[in-house]
């Protein structure tokens, strides 16, 4: 079970679908075959949509959180690089605003609610900033996956 702590405040669920890719992307990502999202899109390309609103505290600069993420690629058949659940990995715990989460995933979590599941399409220039703290899947097959279709030219 994932959960988010806020400071001073009991523990609280958090869930981050997230996909990691270009803000290009033309059109919303189903969740379901039948259900499309509205995205908001932010002055900095962030585009973002609650999948599920929660009901309790919201995600505020310097809440302590704890989460579980989904990463995707967009515009490679959505395939999965990085999942914590699928994997039984352990959730992220941090403090918002402490620098240990790429720009796009800080400003998408910010406004969260208790509960929530939120969508996340992240412009590069909100993305990774060094391939040094770029996510390696814990798989070979996951690993294999995401090298053979980024690095790729053939594709």
């Amino acid at each position: 079970s994932s959960g988010a702590v806020l400071t001073g405040r009991p523990s609280i669920s958090r869930r981050l679908a997230l996909a990691a890719g270009s803000a290009a992307a033309s059109r919303p990502i189903a969740v379901h075959s039948s259900q499309q999202l509205s995205f908001v899109t932010t002055e900095s390309g962030l585009r973002w949509a609650d999948i599920k609103t929660g009901s309790g505290d919201t995600v505020t600069p310097f809440s302590r959180v704890t989460f579980h993420a989904v990463g995707r690629l967009v515009g490679k058949q959505g395939w999965v690089f990085m999942n914590t659940q699928a994997e039984e990995d352990e959730p992220y715990r941090l403090t918002m605003g402490s620098g240990q989460l790429i720009d796009g995933m800080e400003e998408g979590l910010l406004g969260m609610r208790q509960g929530g599941t939120r969508r996340l399409v992240i412009p590069s220039r909100l993305g990774y900033k060094d391939r040094a703290h770029e996510p390696v899947p814990r798989s070979f097959g996951q690993r294999q996956r995401l090298y053979g279709t980024v690095l790729n030219e053939n594709r």
